[in-house]
């Protein structure tokens, strides 16, 4: 097998919006700068927040001839939070598709916002998923909003191809390999 380098072109999707492609080289797999952000639902609107306290971001990780790996970082209200297992996550490559699956524990952390964004008071961090205790799921205030983030390691088993996409229930993040 002949390698060959690659340029990493990220395309990301999300909400009806995209961003502009940005090409990086294979050698970035598993840095901050291949890290892509969405938003899985509109929960934003709803929750009358500034965007960032609600997006989501993976970061490819790994890439090899037959699997992909990300780390996802899922944020929902209290109201909407799923574990990462349950949201059906999927990659695909070329004809392939597959389903995601953890493979590093996940971890959660719950956050108490203020109306104005701002964060109020940290309520859990990094406690592992099934020691989570979901309640209380709304906070002592009806000022403040709770954010649960979600955290872990995909990965899936997807041949190397053009096209990589992770794929989320509102959010699909592509990964666009070509040949230098």
């Amino acid at each position: 097998m002949r390698a060959t380098p690659l340029t990493i072109i990220v395309l990301a999707a999300a909400c009806g919006g995209s961003s502009p492609p940005e090409t990086f080289p294979p050698s970035w797999v598993g840095t901050d700068a291949a890290s892509r952000t969405g938003e899985t639902g509109n929960e934003v609107a709803r929750a009358g927040l500034p965007r960032e306290t609600l997006v989501d971001d993976a970061v490819l990780t790994y890439l090899d001839e037959q699997t992909a790996c990300f780390d996802l970082a899922v944020r929902s209200t209290a109201a909407s939070d799923r574990a990462l297992s349950e949201l059906g996550a999927e990659c695909r490559a070329e004809d392939t598709s597959s389903a995601a699956e953890l493979s590093a524990e996940e971890m959660v952390s719950v956050y108490d916002y203020d109306a104005d964004g701002q964060l109020a008071e940290v309520v859990t961090e990094d406690v592992p998923a099934e020691a989570y205790d979901r309640s209380p799921e709304a906070p002592p205030s009806g000022e403040l909003h709770r954010i649960v983030e979600r955290r872990s390691r995909l990965c899936c088993p997807v041949p190397r191809a053009d096209v990589l996409v992770l794929a989320l229930p509102g959010l699909e993040l592509s990964w666009q390999m070509q040949d230098q």
